[in-house]
């Protein structure tokens, strides 16, 4: 008589867990940076890792695959250089997808897409300021322009309703005939001065700011002495 023996899938996964050895995340061994040179004159990098202590019976920890690809993409995208520190072997990549590719093809491609969606979006946020800074300064302009427009006419109004006075003058009574005889003489019309002429009947003329001729029947104007 036979006697068949099952194994369950828990002690499946016991002994594949077995046959493999644990061994530090791969993403542990990237490292990115920048090369100089120090104050004794010798090559020298900054350097900064995942910081990753993972010990795992596969490639990654988990999610670790995708975090290194972020990490690879920040380095290109910043220029950055990156490196790979494996036993003593210090292997230098030309960006994100080529030392994705150390890894494997599948996380090269990941690295490539998500750098190319990196520097799309980039573009579109620098867009985005381009198109509110022309916006801004359109409206500064416009703002400016106004403040001047509205300066100008205030220039002109002031102007306009404030001819300039040579100087003082004192109010007396002089009579038409008087005014005539002296030719030119200077009148007040309201709040203004005008030179004018005023014929025997007492109309007084004269022209404006605007240098249109007005005429003022006696009574309505006064004779002011220069």
């Amino acid at each position: 008589m036979t006697t068949e023996t099952t194994t369950t899938p828990a002690e499946v996964k016991t002994e594949r867990t077995k046959k493999t050895a644990l061994k530090p995340c791969a993403c542990s061994f990237f490292e990115i940076g920048e090369d100089f040179t120090n104050a004794n004159g010798e090559p020298d990098r900054t350097i900064e890792t995942t910081e990753c202590t993972r010990q795992t019976h596969r490639i990654f920890a988990q999610g670790h695959d995708a975090a290194l690809a972020s990490f690879l993409v920040r380095a290109e995208y910043d220029g950055q250089t990156i490196w790979r520190a494996d036993g003593g072997l210090l292997t230098t990549y030309s960006g994100a997808a080529h030392a994705a590719s150390s890894v494997s093809e599948a996380l090269a491609e990941k690295a490539e897409k998500a750098l190319a969606n990196l520097r799309a979006r980039s573009a579109a946020k620098a867009d985005r300021a381009a198109v509110r800074e022309a916006a801004r300064a359109e409206r500064e302009a416009a703002k400016a322009q106004a403040k001047a427009e509205k300066e100008a006419a205030k220039a002109a109004k002031t102007e306009q309703a404030e001819p300039p006075r040579d100087v003082p003058v004192r109010v007396i009574d002089t009579a038409p005939a008087q005014a005539e005889e002296r030719g030119l003489v200077k009148i007040k019309v309201g709040r203004w001065e005008y030179d004018a002429t005023i014929d025997d009947s007492g109309v007084a003329t004269f022209r404006d700011s605007n240098g249109v001729e007005q005429t003022r029947e006696q009574g309505t104007y006064r004779v002011l002495e220069g």
